[in-house]
């Protein structure tokens, strides 16, 4: 009950933000000069763990609170056989998720380091309230706590824990196997709830955030809005 209740606050209030805020534009035109700032390899490994996450969540979701939501609509019989169709699904997925979140800890970790000017975003919230652009790295402070927070800590409590339900042999008592499926849930939900700021954030929240998962390359003059500091940085490797 709470779990839901938390899902739809949340949700409501990102609707709300985005219906007082809107999208944040840049400053000024494109100016047709493109910078890189993901590689394909980064962004192959990120996609894996937002699309596998993605299928994760909602098959966790519809786990826990399908018989309060589906049941009604597709009885009882149906989403039992859907249940069990599921459940291998999401522990092959898991899988393919722990491997890919390990991955970009890994290639990313470097990057988001604490830097003195994320300082600035913490005092003006990046910029969310004034609508004005705050310098900063290549990750600003917001992206480094979803990094270190729910990617880093949360990732790898709902893999580990998950990689324990899948082979319970290792949980030897019943007893721990119900606290490892309560951590899970409970760690997999936190990161839901993240989650969704994350996605606001990076397709219809920030103009051309999108485009840069999508193509690696951003215009300079978002670059300089939102990262001034990176931008900085790989302009002047190119003088």
């Amino acid at each position: 009950l709470v779990g839901g209740a938390l899902l739809v606050l949340v949700f409501a209030s990102i609707l709300l933000f985005h219906a007082w805020k809107g999208t944040l534009r840049m400053s000024a035109r494109p100016s047709g000069r493109r910078l890189v700032r993901f590689t394909p390899a980064e962004r192959m490994v990120h996609n894996t763990v937002a699309v596998s996450f993605v299928l994760l969540a909602g098959g966790g979701l519809l786990m826990i609170f399908g018989k309060h939501v589906a049941i009604p609509f597709l009885g009882h019989t149906v989403f039992s056989w859907l249940m069990q169709l599921l459940k291998p699904v999401h522990n092959f997925i898991g899988l393919v998720f722990v491997v890919a979140l390990l991955a970009m800890i890994l290639m990313w970790a470097r990057d988001n380091v604490w830097d003195k000017i994320d300082a600035e975003w913490i005092r003006r919230a990046g910029g969310l309230l004034d609508r004005g652009h705050v310098p900063s790295g290549r990750f600003n402070f917001g992206e480094k706590t979803w990094f270190w927070f729910g990617v880093t800590i949360l990732g790898i409590t709902v893999s580990a824990t998950g990689l324990l339900l899948d082979f319970p042999v290792y949980l030897a008592l019943r007893e721990n196997l119900q606290v490892a499926n309560l951590i899970h849930g409970v760690g997999a939900l936190l990161m839901i709830l993240l989650a969704l700021g994350h996605i606001y954030m990076g397709t219809i929240g920030v103009e051309g955030a999108l485009q840069s998962m999508k193509t690696g390359e951003v215009d300079e003059v978002w670059a300089r809005d939102h990262h001034e500091a990176w931008f900085d940085q790989v302009t002047a490797k190119k003088r």
